[in-house]
């Protein structure tokens, strides 16, 4: 009975440094991941920053979009001329 219990406490000795050893590993792990992830978060925010400026482009996005609009308009009136001339026919 001795033996019994001496080779479970052994046993749990194992468990619990290499429970903690894995604990360890994980809590590294996250740590690397987040600073990954701050890093990742730097690299959106200076290309966001460098690459796509909004203030330059809202011109260019503005002229587009109102090219859009007259387009629009321009089908919408041909569409209500077509159906006037079918509702006359």
């Amino acid at each position: 009975m001795g033996v019994f219990t001496l080779l479970l406490g052994v046993v749990q000795l194992f468990g619990m440094s290499w429970i903690r050893s894995v604990q360890e590993k994980l809590k590294e792990n996250e740590a690397r991941d987040t600073e990954f992830q701050k890093a990742i978060a730097a690299v959106r925010e200076t290309m966001a920053r460098d690459y796509v400026p909004r203030s330059e482009n809202q011109a260019m996005r503005d002229e587009f979009r109102d090219g859009l609009r007259s387009i629009d308009q321009k089908l919408t009136d041909i569409n209500n001329k077509l159906d006037r001339k079918q509702d006359k026919q």
